[in-house]
């Protein structure tokens, strides 16, 4: 049954892909930009499709009527682009039919079908990603609980983007597999548009290379499987970008430029990270374009399709960046401490230098305070750097390619220690690499490009073998050889709390909170309230100084539990304890859980104690 469950769910992410080609094939032709009914084609059509569907349920969300609204949409979609699905599949199979794969090429196709179909396998697993755990999927389904309102305790959730509405979708209609198979689309997607890049650049050989050298890079099947992270899209999106602007030196059209801006907004929109790419992506097109009423067009483009986001938190906070700019845009409501937790963790208060610029930032490094081997972009584009000194062209591709790559990276890198952002130039900077591997073959370089093979040989070998090893507990509980409860048990950190708070506590019905310090919330059934200052705005340690703000603060939020394990945040743990010692809050259950120690990627774990503290009736 379980793997009847996964494979469905595959189906059903699959299906998806068609309906949103088929929508984006409806106004890309409306737009009449060029159409060559190529693979090219059909990605800018799902590209077009899914950012069209992302900005509707956007809209959807000011109603709060998430699963009426958005299961309306999905039929609508299917209803409009319905008459489309079998020219998609024409044109699919058409393309793979017209197509004489010689043995090397088959012997690629299948590699790449069975790297797929593991990741995919992998990807529809519960959910065990940290990030996702935390904010990535609980921001969702409190919007389906709640209603679309701010989330103070939850800083994260202010940093829910575009690409975040497909995690809407799946769960407002009531598939975590679904949205999970939608996260690893976006993926599946951009090594579709990395080997096209490539295949632009080189040859139809240096496609197969990029896609199966991207599949296979341990932070990218980490995002595409178990994070639950839509990273990815931000990919797809940056590099199909780079692709139209070339096409547009070749078929210029108001509809393509649109389609640009949609691209970048969509970027934007998806992370405040993706503004950046944004940027290089108008430099890029502005190389190419000075036409003052295409660059118009082109920022219509990227309002329409990126703007929700930071026009949200505007009416939330008046600050469209939240937290960010809340010096600027509401200094009254400022949590120095939060603030400064936040942009610690995102990597914004540092960077390490100009060693990092361009390439080692990108692609050759591991996160220093995230180890971990799925955090690794591998070596492959700082080790092919030379060949691009005999590859590189003066034709518009190879210009937007190399604006968008190096101008992305630089930024990143000066603004973020956080190696992670650079994911969307990543396919983009492999294509090239690869590309300009396979093109040294026309050169004396004959050695030099013999020792690039065997390298390139050797990473897609390791990380093969890497993605099996890392996979394998989520592929053995997609297949039914674990039960998911010890999946989770064994993977999921903070597990173990949330199923002693949910034995221990009402259901979710109860109008009454939980005040909770542990970050993976996504597992909880009660109503609970995060208490961790790190990353909680509503708790500013500088204002909870006695009791009685604490007592205040029960009362404002209904809060009539408090979950120690294994104790308080150092800074708020003073008047907390003494609450205690008032018995003002006195213990309801206690026990011992089993969780993780450190990071999660050493696999180190122990006993805590956990204890549920009930607010007094004369406290509250």
């Amino acid at each position: 049954m379980a793997l009847i469950n996964s494979l469905a769910a595959l189906a059903a992410t699959a299906f998806a892909a068609i309906i949103f080609a088929a929508f984006g094939r409806m106004l890309l032709r409306a737009g009449k930009p060029e159409n060559s009914n190529s693979i090219e084609d059909l990605l800018l059509s799902v590209a077009a499709g899914v950012i069209t569907f992302q900005v509707a349920v956007a809209l959807i969300s000011y109603t709060g009527k998430f699963r009426v609204g958005i299961g309306a949409l999905v039929c609508l979609l299917v209803v409009v682009a319905a008459h489309r699905i079998p020219g998609v599949l024409r044109d699919l199979f058409g393309i793979v039919g017209r197509r004489k794969f010689d043995a090397v090429e088959k012997i690629f196709a299948a590699v790449v079908f069975v790297v797929l179909l593991a990741e995919g396998l992998s990807a529809v697993a519960p959910l065990t990603g940290s990030d996702a755990l935390h904010y990535h999927f609980t921001t969702a389904k409190l919007y389906l609980e709640n209603g679309f309102h701010p989330i103070f305790s939850i800083v994260h959730s202010f940093l829910i983007g575009q690409s975040h509405t497909l995690i809407l979708t799946g769960l407002s209609l009531g598939s975590e597999k679904l949205a999970l198979g939608l996260l690893y689309l976006g993926g599946v997607l951009t090594a579709a548009a990395a080997a096209c890049l490539a295949r632009r650049l080189a040859s139809t050989v240096a496609g197969w290379l990029a896609a199966l050298a991207f599949l296979v890079t341990p932070i990218i099947f980490w995002q595409m499987t178990v994070a639950g992270a839509p990273d990815c899209w931000m990919a797809f999106f940056t590099t199909m970008a780079v692709v139209c602007i070339a096409r547009y030196r070749e078929h210029p059209s108001i509809g393509l430029v649109f389609l640009i801006g949609m691209l970048g907004g969509a970027v934007a929109g998806a992370k405040y990270s993706g503004c950046i790419l944004a940027i290089c992506v108008v430099l890029a097109f502005f190389w190419e374009e000075r036409s003052l009423r295409m660059h118009a067009v082109l920022l219509s483009g990227m309002l329409c399709a990126g703007i929700w986001p930071y026009l949200r938190n505007f009416l939330w906070t008046r600050d469209p960046f939240f937290p960010f700019g809340v010096r600027l845009f509401a200094p009254s409501e400022l949590n120095s401490y939060t603030l400064a937790s936040l942009m610690a963790d995102t990597g914004t208060n540092h960077h390490s230098g100009i060693l990092k610029m361009p390439f080692f930032a990108t692609f050759a490094q591991f996160d220093p305070q995230r180890p971990g081997f799925f955090q690794y972009f591998g070596p492959l584009c700082l080790v092919f750097a030379p060949f691009l000194l005999i590859s590189i062209r003066n034709s518009p591709l190879w210009r937007a390619v190399m604006i968008v790559w190096l101008a992305s990276s630089l930024s990143l890198a000066a603004s973020s220690d956080l190696t992670r952002f650079s994911i969307p130039v990543f396919p983009i900077a492999l294509a090239v690499s690869v590309a300009s591997v396979t093109m040294a073959g026309r050169t004396p370089w004959r050695l030099p490009r013999t020792l690039a093979i065997l390298t390139l040989a050797i990473v897609l070998l390791m990380g093969i073998g890497g993605l099996l090893i890392y996979e394998r507990p989520a592929l053995a509980v997609s297949l039914g050889l674990t039960h998911p409860a010890d999946y989770l048990r064994a993977r999921a950190p903070d597990y173990d709390r949330t199923q002693f708070v949910n034995q221990n506590l009402p259901p979710d019905d109860s109008s009454e909170k939980a005040l909770v310090f542990f970050q993976h919330l996504y597992y909880l059934k009660v109503p609970f309230v995060y208490g961790d200052p790190s990353a909680s705005w509503l708790i500013d340690p500088q204002k909870f100084h006695s009791t009685a703000d604490w007592l205040a603060f029960f009362r404002r939020e209904h809060i009539r539990w408090v979950v120690c394990s294994p104790e308080y945040p150092d800074a708020i743990a003073a008047p907390l304890q003494e609450l205690e010692s008032s018995r003002l809050l006195v213990p309801l259950a206690q026990g011992e859980t089993n969780d993780f120690v450190g990071m999660r990627a050493e696999e180190m774990r122990q006993s805590f104690p956990i204890v549920i503290l009930l607010v007094q009736q004369n406290a509250r």
